[in-house]
């Protein structure tokens, strides 16, 4: 899906976070990463979606090899997609978000 107009808010729901035991057994840099990469989908021309290219970057890792080494359980809050146009990290929870934070500014204009 691709987006006529960026959302230039992001909504964060602390609860969210907080509540997910997945996301608090994260070490402090992983859920920045985590969340670097959250909201690198969402400002994505496509919304949930980022391209797997560099994540190590995208994430701030201090650099590739401890982003290989200690990221696999943040991507694992991902999930890797093969397609004609290269690999992709799809993140359904913030693409739904992005989807209903549309639908209420359009309700709202």
């Amino acid at each position: 899906m691709s987006r006529k107009r960026q959302l230039e808010w992001f909504p964060l729901y602390p609860e969210r976070f907080i509540s997910d035991k997945r996301y608090r057994l994260l070490a402090d840099f992983q859920q920045a990463w985590y969340f670097n990469l959250m909201v690198a989908c969402w400002s994505s021309h496509r919304p949930g979606w980022i391209r797997d290219e560099e994540l190590w970057r995208v994430a701030g890792a201090r650099n590739e090899e401890f982003f290989k080494q200690h990221s696999a359980p943040v991507l694992a809050r991902f999930e890797r997609i093969v397609e004609l146009d290269g690999t992709w990290i799809h993140h359904l929870e913030t693409e739904t978000l992005y989807q209903e934070q549309c639908h209420k500014r359009r309700r709202s204009a």
